[in-house]
């Protein structure tokens, strides 16, 4: 019988290889990164190296095309080891959502972005909220 809560190896492996990096190479410089709020190029780098940046993207645009349930392994992992870092690798993975065409998100980054332009920018929207808010007091 197939059960749905069973991760593949391939699942596995991604869990496991991100579980070593994140004990061996994150972990002792978390308190380091905590306390001085310094960019962990090296542990992000780590990460880049064995694979682990771009999991759930394409291999048209350079990722690995393993999935999203892998994707998120890796990143529990990560965080288990240091929140800024985990926090840096999932905004740098999940960043790149909005500029491939074949995830829904991008359309709706792009008709954000068209929105935007066309009310004008967010300071100059701030700018007549508080003008029309002044005005009524």
């Amino acid at each position: 019988m197939h059960n749905l809560f069973y991760l593949s190896d391939e699942q596995r492996a991604v869990r496991d290889l991100a579980r070593e990096i994140a004990r061996e190479r994150i972990a002792p410089l978390a308190a380091r990164v905590d306390e001085t709020g310094e960019y962990p190029h090296d542990q992000l780098a780590v990460l880049g190296k064995q694979g682990l940046m771009g999991l759930h993207i394409p291999e048209a645009y350079g990722g690995t095309a393993v999935g999203s349930l892998a994707f998120c392994l890796a990143s529990e992992e990560v965080a288990s080891a240091c929140a800024a870092t985990s926090t840096i690798f999932i905004v740098q993975n999940l960043g790149g959502y909005g500029y491939t065409r074949e995830f829904p998100v991008e359309r709706y980054i792009r008709d954000a972005k068209i929105t935007q332009i066309y009310e004008g920018t967010n300071q100059i929207q701030r700018m007549i909220i508080a003008q029309q808010l002044i005005g009524t007091l």
